[in-house]
């Protein structure tokens, strides 16, 4: 389920909905919401759940320890533990199978390295990112450790950031999962003028670019050095879309 499909659109407007209809509910409205879209653009991976608690725990647990302990020690150590686990996550699923595949190749070892293959979750170096920013501050007492699980739950896997972003601190998100929104039409207004730019952005703008980078590299002896290096900027305007959705 991608933020242009139809089925996005069907999703958003039951959260808007809910959120809405149940102010009292609206940060668990938001968290249920998020948890329900990471499976459904993840269905192939049933260890979802798991990944999400694993860092979740890491992040919450690993920050309340990081602020109760007086001793430096101690502090330093949960420090690094909680963002070890991260890091370590973060890397197995992102990158350990293609840094083994070059290594092999490169010193031409014979070794399979295909069970380490995953299917990439989606999101994850998003809400690792923000676990480990949020973790620094923390350790650095640049604000005290939220004691709310939902709170730091949605600020990890709040669902329209998670692929397009772009990584917040927690003391600029707090405020939006904490207090309770009323439905206000020049949020609405907002909001929706801002996915219709982002969406041309996405379907006009990028869009174009992909045909260019694509046709050019998928073809790149046909053509000559100007026009690669021409596609190579076109790749930076495709990669770097954007699509804004509406915080609340």
């Amino acid at each position: 389920m991608s933020l242009t499909s139809f089925w996005f659109f069907v999703f958003l407007i039951i959260t808007l909905f809910v959120y809405y209809l149940f102010p009292k509910f609206q940060k668990y409205t938001i968290l249920i919401a998020s948890l329900i879209f990471y499976k459904l653009i993840s269905p192939q991976n049933i260890g979802i759940g798991v990944l999400l608690l694993v860092i979740f725990c890491a992040t919450y647990f690993g920050a309340i320890l990081t602020e109760h302990f007086k001793s430096f020690l101690q502090k330093k150590i949960t420090f690094i533990f909680s963002i070890g686990i991260i890091i370590f996550i973060l890397c197995y699923y992102k990158y350990l199978h293609n840094f083994l595949s070059v290594v092999t190749e490169m010193f031409n070892i014979n070794a399979d390295v295909s069970f380490i293959k995953l299917v990439p979750y989606i999101g994850v170096s998003y809400f690792s990112l923000s676990a480990i920013g949020y973790l620094v501050d923390i350790y650095w007492n640049s604000y005290k450790a939220e004691k709310h699980p939902v709170i730091i739950a949605n600020f990890l896997y709040y669902f329209p950031q998670v692929i397009s972003g772009p990584v917040t601190r927690f003391n600029e998100m707090r405020k939006e999962f904490a207090e309770t929104h009323a439905l206000e039409f020049e949020n609405i207004y907002y909001g929706l003028r801002r996915m219709m730019w982002g969406y041309f952005k996405k379907l006009v703008i990028s869009e174009r670019f992909a045909c260019v980078v694509n046709g050019v590299y998928g073809h790149y002896t046909d053509f000559g050095m100007i026009d690669i290096i021409l596609a190579t900027f076109g790749m930076y305007g495709y990669n770097n879309r954007s699509i804004k959705i509406i915080r609340h």
